[in-house]
């Protein structure tokens, strides 16, 4: 059950962000940011995925790749840049809200502060953990790709699908670590699930790219 409606889930997304690409370049950041706040807001809520616990959010990750291709294809490298650290802020604010949100001190009649405890209290340190190493892996991932394109017995392609791919280990090692030890019972099952659908996407890119730049018409100015 879990497995189908994570496909259903994913593909659902990526109709989403594909057409938020057709309202043009706010409309793609916003999602963009939007996505990454879920993933990281939904992270904690635990499933069962053949056979193996994990988190639910990864289909927010397919989300947040494809969006952030799409802004990189379509509006340049400088907006996809603004994007990051636009959803940097948005992840931030997020957690300062949730501090002070939990700050006041509910009402007698009040049913529901548990319930937000519960959720946000853990949000803080996933939010900063989520910023803090994804700034680290593309600073990684950058510099892999420069020495890589200096590799000529490789073939540029590759040489960049090994870097994102080593710097994605990183950053997916590191988050889950930071950001997820003591909340989720099996970090090892996160982990390899994790690292498995971003090589997946990461795989699936391309062949996306051509056929949105096939079918689509995307404005290139503000919509």
């Amino acid at each position: 059950m879990n497995e189908s409606l994570f496909a259903v889930h994913s593909l659902f997304l990526v109709g989403v962000v594909t057409l938020a690409l057709k309202f043009g370049k706010q409309a793609l950041v916003i999602t963009f940011c939007l996505l990454a706040l879920l993933a990281n807001l939904f992270v904690t809520k635990q499933i069962e995925f053949f056979y193996w616990t994990v988190t639910c959010s990864d289909a927010y990750e397919i989300g947040c790749f494809l969006s952030l291709c799409y802004i990189q294809t379509y509006f340049g490298e400088k907006l996809a840049t603004k994007a990051v650290w636009l959803c940097f802020f948005t992840l931030g604010l997020f957690s300062l809200v949730s501090i002070l949100h939990l700050a006041y001190i509910p009402s007698e009649h009040d049913v529901m502060h548990e319930s937000y405890k519960n959720i946000l209290s853990s949000s803080p340190r996933i939010m900063l953990s989520s910023i803090l190493v994804c700034f680290f892996s593309q600073k990684l991932c950058l510099k892999l790709q420069s020495y890589a394109k200096k590799l000529k017995t490789i073939p540029q392609t590759l040489s960049i699908f090994l870097a994102i791919a080593i710097s994605q280990a990183i950053d997916t090692l590191s988050f889950s670590f930071l950001g997820l030890y003591g909340l989720m019972h099996n970090l090892l099952h996160i982990m390899l699930i994790s690292y498995m659908i971003k090589i997946l996407c990461l795989a699936c890119m391309s062949p996306v790219i051509k056929l949105s730049q096939k079918y689509l018409k995307v404005p290139q100015e503000s919509i």
